[in-house]
């Protein structure tokens, strides 16, 4: 179970730094993201440090304000 959970940790971290990866390249900040997505600035950066589970249509909604056509395009190479 401790594995489990710590595999759950990891994947939310790796999502987190492909987002703020995302956003250095697009010379954005993390309010404008969330402004443009219609998100709340506390819930991406919750997000973004790991410490939240996004719905799958949270994910696409960063995505698509990150530039990505769809989630896969997202996730390719993740």
């Amino acid at each position: 179970m401790a594995r489990e959970k710590s595999r759950k940790a990891g994947l939310l971290k790796r999502v987190g730094l492909k987002i703020i990866k995302d956003l250095h390249q697009r010379n954005q900040s993390v309010d404008a993201l969330a402004l443009e997505i219609g998100m709340a600035r506390s819930t991406l950066r919750e997000i973004i440090a790991g410490r939240s589970n996004p719905r799958l249509l949270t994910l696409e909604s960063i995505a698509l304000g990150l530039g990505y056509r769809d989630l896969g395009e997202f996730f390719a190479g993740f």
